[in-house]
């Protein structure tokens, strides 16, 4: 949290803050100043005020009270009141709860989404229904079809997919995204989120999208540099495979790049440039199209 507690001591959720982590982070734990300074603050905590009733809500649901700190210090405060009020409804729906837990890991809410999870949100479960202030599938941002881990890979928040691979979410699911986990971190270049797929959930760089593309043509199609070697050397045996428009990795990265270095390395890697797409056009093709174009400007 920014700032100095002492600063803003008069801000109710700098007391709890004070209270949930006391017995871990703050500084000078056994300084009389401290003992008389968490004596006040937890005094202020005995009341039914709406940030004690969160406190509680979050301490009955198995939260420790460090894990409660956390998220408050991390700004989680504002939702955290968003999931007090839904959860408080006895009727509160499966798709509510994970609704929220897509919200959550949006936002990298990581003590959040514990606590939907603990709350039997599901993991698989995806938008639904028209929401306004959505950018499309098009711009390759945020859209309606992730669910809570296709979210995560898009956000590159690499410690909620993780969490959420350990409580049994499918990486494999494509749903109404039409993509894998690894598609989408792949298109949005992040190494950390791809890097640690490639490690550890390596059958997935064998699965195809809606479109027949293979996390190589995604690699291609947005290459950078430490992610593309990496999907490369994790599925070779894909290196030839077409497209729904029977595009190539190969057809991808001489269309949407200027890398073209790097199909030294798809031929290094069994690739090859005399297949057509279905505009019979080879790498080859495409290669002599640009030296021309080269010549011309």
């Amino acid at each position: 949290m920014e700032g100095d507690i002492g600063d803003q001591s008069n801000d109710v959720w700098h007391r709890i803050f004070a209270y949930c982590v006391h017995d871990a982070t703050l500084p000078a734990l056994n300084s009389q100043e401290y003992k008389e300074f968490h004596v006040e603050y937890y005094q202020n905590l005995v009341n039914d005020s709406e940030e004690v009733l969160i406190i509680k809500f979050l301490l009955d649901a198995g939260l420790s009270k460090y894990a409660i700190g956390v998220a408050l210090g991390r700004g989680e405060v504002d939702f955290l009141k968003e999931i007090h009020k839904a959860l408080k409804d006895d009727d509160c729906s499966v798709e509510t709860k994970s609704n929220l837990l897509v919200q959550a890991v949006k936002q990298d809410h990581v003590v959040s989404m514990i606590l939907l999870l603990f709350k039997k949100a599901d993991s698989d479960f995806s938008f639904s229904g028209e929401k306004p202030g959505y950018p499309t599938e098009d711009t390759l941002s945020f859209y309606l079809g992730y669910n809570s881990l296709q979210t995560a890979a898009y956000r590159g928040h690499l410690y909620c997919l993780r969490y959420l691979l350990e409580r049994g979410a499918n990486p494999a699911r494509l749903g109404e995204a039409k993509r894998t986990v690894v598609h989408i971190a792949v298109a949005r270049r992040h190494r950390e989120v791809v890097k640690f797929l490639v490690n550890e959930w390596a059958g997935l760089m064998k699965l195809a999208n809606a479109l027949k593309q293979y996390p190589l043509h995604l690699a291609a199609k947005h290459y950078d540099e430490v992610i593309f070697p990496l999907i490369l050397n994790a599925c070779e045996d894909v290196v030839n495979e077409q497209d729904e428009h029977s595009n190539t990795p190969a057809h991808l990265l001489v269309i949407h790049t200027d890398v073209t270095d790097a199909l030294d390395l798809l031929e290094a890697h069994g690739a090859k440039f005399d297949i057509p797409n279905n505009k019979d056009k080879t790498v080859e093709d495409l290669l002599k199209k640009e030296i021309q174009h080269c010549r011309i400007m």
